[in-house]
């Protein structure tokens, strides 16, 4: 009984939350849902910035971070930086590459054009 109580309270959103994610972006004109991108093709897609991983100042500069549109998520590797000012978890923006699997299940974009959204008027 109180589990279900707080599963009710606090349970995951994550649906919730992908839904949302998907109609906030689905205005954008010109873009692709991740859900239906072809490996191997230029594309634009919108997202929110899920994930970021930064590599270790021992190795080559690397930045690593996953979008999610609601439909899916995609990585993009900015090779030669650790940092890009305004890319941040929860950020909302539009990357244009060519998305290539990688370990043949990720779609991944090396070094895609990025175009940060402001959001707040939504």
């Amino acid at each position: 009984m109180l589990l279900t109580r707080f599963l009710e309270r606090f349970g995951s959103t994550d649906s919730t939350d992908a839904e949302d994610v998907h109609r906030r972006l689905s205005h954008l004109e010109g873009t692709t849902p991740i859900a239906e991108i072809t490996a191997r093709r230029e594309v634009t897609v919108g997202g929110v910035v899920v994930a970021l991983t930064r590599s270790v100042p021992q190795s080559s500069p690397r930045l690593d971070i996953s979008v999610s549109d609601g439909t899916g998520i995609v990585h993009a590797r900015f090779l030669g930086m650790r940092d890009i000012p305004g890319i941040t978890a929860g950020r909302t923006l539009l990357l244009t590459g060519c998305f290539t699997l990688s370990d043949s299940t990720v779609l991944t974009a090396l070094n895609p054009r990025y175009e940060l959204i402001d959001t707040q008027s939504d």
